[in-house]
């Protein structure tokens, strides 16, 4: 585990020690790669694709 900003390290460690029981040992590590796809990077994407929109869209009301 890499140190992140915003105890992002602790919540997964939580959320695998959750998810421990209804996922095998095997993916474990597979489902820490997609919870931090999802919780982080997935909404810094959208994030990024509605702020060039309305960067856009203001560029063509001038």
């Amino acid at each position: 585990m890499s140190p992140t900003p915003g105890g992002s390290g602790i919540g997964e460690i939580g959320a695998l020690s959750i998810f421990d029981n209804f996922i095998g040992a095997d993916f474990l590590g597979i489902f820490a790669i997609l919870w931090r796809i999802v919780t982080q990077y997935l909404s810094a994407i959208i994030g990024g694709i509605l702020f060039l929109m309305l960067i856009i869209k203001d560029a063509f009301k001038r």
